[in-house]
Formats: structure tokens, C-alpha cells, sequence
């Protein structure tokens, strides 16, 4: 505050502190013919009471899978599938699968009788773990995303899911859920 303070003192027109400039002369005086007489500007808020200028936003720091409470190893995995309004619930044959922190999410393909292709996509926020994928075929779409919930040794997670089908010039659709279960078994196997 002293500097600005200081540079006010010697400006015509003080801006941004909280002291009045000095008036300056209406008319100019023998000594100072050369220079206009400008009228002194009106004072600004003080410095204080300015708000900071804002910083621009930055983007979300890289995904971070450490916080995710996991045991990395083998991993046996269950799904129950329930589609359609009926809820036909599907058991699907358990799977041993390896999850670690840089692959927190189970095979997308396994479980379904369809042949599909499969695309994962985790999201990873803090310790929540949110698993969308997208899996295709000639003539089937399925896609499911949802949470899953790991504590050290367990995996828990309800999967929102649905199955279009394109077959005959026509589509169909069905809407479910797949339960996800999982328990920690060992270490992986090479």
C-alpha cells in the first residue's frame, strides 16, 4: 500500500487508492504555461476491495487409480443379467480375471451369448470407479454403464445395461441390469 500510495502522490490523477490526488490549479501558473490543465479523475474503490482477477480453468488432473481401494491380482468374477420388463435373470459362468489399478474393470464380452467386440472405458474419480463399455456385433449393440465398488478384497457393482438388436430390416431394444460380484483369489497367473 505504500508504494501506491507513494505513486499517487506524485500523479495528477490518482487511480485504485483510497486518498483523493492533489487538486490541481484551474488555471496554469506562470511557472507551468507548457502543460494543459487536466481535471483530477474521480477516485476508484481502494486496492483491497478489488476481487482478484480470476484464474482461468484448468483442466482436471489425469485419472488416478490409487485411491482405489483394490487388491491387484486374480479376481473371480460373477454377473447376473436381469433385461426386459419380464426381469429374465441370466447367471452367467463365472470368469477369473486379473485387475489391477491400470485395469480396474472385468472383460465387457464375457457372460454374453453374443460374440461381441468390446471397448472399456473406466472413469476413475477418488476411490469411485464408474465402468461404461460399449460392445458390438453384426447385428447387436450393448452397452452398460455403472459403479463398482471395491473393498480390498471384494467388488460389488450394478450396471445399468441395453441390448439393441438389428436383424430382418427391423430393431428391437432391452433395457437391464447387471449385477457384478467379485472376490479376490491370489495373484495373477503369468
Amino acid at each position: 500500500m505504500k508504494l501506491v500510495l507513494v505513486c499517487c502522490a506524485l500523479a495528477t490523477a490518482c487511480r485504485g487508492a483510497s486518498t483523493p490526488a492533489p487538486a490541481t490549479p484551474a488555471s496554469p501558473s506562470p511557472a507551468n504555461t507548457s502543460a494543459p490543465v487536466r481535471p483530477a479523475a474521480p477516485a476508484e474503490a481502494p486496492v483491497e476491495a478489488r476481487a482478484p482477477a480470476a484464474e482461468p480453468a484448468k483442466p482436471p488432473p489425469p485419472a488416478d487409480a490409487s485411491a482405489v481401494n483394490i487388491s491387484e491380482g486374480a479376481w473371480k468374477i460373477s454377473r447376473v443379467i436381469s433385461l426386459g420388463s419380464a426381469h429374465e435373470m441370466t447367471n452367467v459362468p463365472a470368469t477369473t480375471e486379473c485387475l489391477t489399478r491400470q485395469k480396474l474393470v472385468p472383460d465387457a464380452a464375457a457372460g454374453w451369448t453374443d460374440k461381441v467386440a468390446c471397448q472399456d472405458t473406466p472413469t476413475i474419480a477418488g476411490a469411485e470407479v464408474t465402468w461404461s463399455f460399449s460392445c458390438t456385433n453384426a447385428t447387436t449393440k450393448i452397452e452398460g454403464n455403472g459403479p463398482l465398488v471395491f473393498t480390498g478384497k471384494k467388488v460389488t457393482g450394478t450396471i445399468k445395461v441395453e441390448k439393441t438388436v438389428t436383424e430382418g430390416g427391423g430393431v428391437s431394444g432391452v433395457r437391464g441390469l447387471m449385477k457384478v460380484t467379485g472376490t479376490y483369489v491370489g495373484p495373477c497367473k503369468q
